[in-house]
C-alpha cells in the first residue's frame, strides 16, 4: 500500500507563473511538459493521498485528479483565539510568491507590531517597504 503525505505538488512544475520569471525556450517547455507527464503518472500509482491543508488538497485534486484526505498537523493552540494582542508574527521564507508584502503592508498601515522571522530573496524589498512597527529577526533558534 502506497500512502503519500504530500506537502504540495511541485509548484515550479505545475504553476510556473508563480515563480520567478525566466526566459523559456522550446527545450525548457518540452522538458517541463515531460516532467509534468511523469509526475502525473507517478501520482496515479499512489493508493491514498493525505495532506495538511485544504489549499494543498485543491492542488492535488486539480493537478493529479485524485481524492485526498486532509489531516491537520498536531499543533497545540494556546489562548482564547484572539490574535495580535502584543504583536503579530510571520515565520517563513521571504520570497515574492509567499506574498509577505501583504502582511507587512497591513501591519504598517495599521501601525501594529509585526515580527518577521526568515530569510529569502525578497528580504531587501520587504525591508524597504516596512514601516517602523515591523522588525526583521532573520533566523532565530527553536
Amino acid at each position: 500500500r502506497h500512502v503519500c503525505y504530500c506537502h504540495t505538488p511541485p509548484r515550479a512544475l505545475w504553476e510556473p507563473a508563480t515563480h520567478a520569471p525566466r526566459v523559456r525556450n522550446a527545450y525548457d517547455i518540452w522538458v517541463d511538459s515531460r516532467l509534468r507527464q511523469y509526475d502525473f503518472h507517478a501520482a496515479q500509482r499512489v493508493d491514498r493521498f493525505v495532506t495538511n491543508s485544504e489549499t494543498v488538497a485543491r492542488r492535488i485534486r486539480k493537478f493529479y485528479r485524485r481524492s485526498v484526505e486532509v489531516i491537520p498537523p498536531p499543533v497545540r493552540i494556546q489562548g482564547d483565539g484572539q490574535a495580535g494582542k502584543e504583536y503579530y508574527l510571520y515565520v517563513g521564507r521571504l520570497k515574492r510568491e509567499h506574498q509577505v508584502d501583504r502582511v507587512i503592508e497591513a501591519c504598517t498601515r495599521m501601525e501594529r507590531p509585526l515580527l518577521v522571522v526568515g530569510t529569502g530573496s525578497d528580504r531587501d524589498r520587504l525591508g524597504r517597504m516596512a514601516g517602523t512597527s515591523v522588525r526583521f529577526l532573520n533566523t532565530v533558534p527553536d
